[in-house]
């Protein structure tokens, strides 16, 4: 009760710890995945390439001169290689491999590369795994495998990305949505604002690229050159 009103009513974010301790999922890693599952075909992305796909005019121009700027690479090599199957162990490995790459984050096209697992199936990608999750007792309508929030189920997704790395920018749903984030390995650090602080955050105009009908922005709340974005001291 205190969970529904005072944090999930309230769309207040909360931490909670300490409740996979003495289950099945503190035995989980990516080493016993790869172990697991590794010869599992995935892509490790599947909605970004579309999205990047469908970019035109001068924002595609632009996307393009970064990746080879940031990467040294084009951004048709990218697309060609997030669009590959591979066997899960091989995704494994190369995002346990140290990261080479330190690009600024004040550009959309430094968050496509390096490759990382994005928003896969627990269920199709590791069915040990899946069996093996299970939500904590404050999510509403909780059925165990499947939590049902305004009528549309969500299943478990896996997310796994090298170290220093940062997986999404700023961004708003489409759609207001609540999300729990399990991790079971590494850290990660988050940063909220609230839905009224937008006109401070850099919005970037993807026209109809997005057909999630997410908003991203630039801010960048971890940079040491407040110069570049001097409206983040407003929000």
């Amino acid at each position: 009760l205190d969970f529904l009103q005072n944090y999930h009513m309230k769309d207040i974010p909360v931490i909670i710890t300490n409740y996979t301790d003495g289950t099945p999922l503190r035995k989980w890693n990516l080493d016993r995945m790869k172990a697991e599952c590794g010869s599992t075909q995935t892509h490790i992305f599947e909605r970004i390439p579309q999205t990047i796909s469908m970019l035109q005019g001068e924002i595609r121009r632009q996307f393009d001169d970064e990746i080879k700027q940031a990467f040294n690479m084009s951004l048709e090599e990218i697309l060609e290689e997030l669009r590959k199957r591979r066997p899960l162990s091989e995704f494994i490995d190369i995002i346990q491999k140290p990261n080479n790459f330190r690009p600024s984050y004040f550009h959309l096209a430094h968050y496509v590369w390096p490759m990382e697992i994005h928003d896969k199936s627990i269920l199709t990608t590791c069915k040990p795994f899946y069996d093996d999750v299970f939500y904590p007792k404050y999510v509403p309508r909780n059925d165990y495998k499947r939590i049902e929030l305004w009528d549309k189920a969500v299943h478990p997704r896996f997310f796994a990305a090298p170290e220093l790395s940062r997986a999404y920018p700023t961004h708003r749903h489409g759609e207001d949505e609540h999300s729990m984030l399990l991790m079971l390995q590494g850290r990660k650090r988050y940063v909220n604002w609230r839905w009224d602080q937008a006109p401070y955050l850099y919005e970037v105009d993807l026209g109809s690229s997005s057909e999630t009908g997410d908003t991203p922005y630039m801010a960048n709340p971890f940079t040491n050159d407040i110069t570049k974005q001097p409206d983040l001291t407003k929000a």
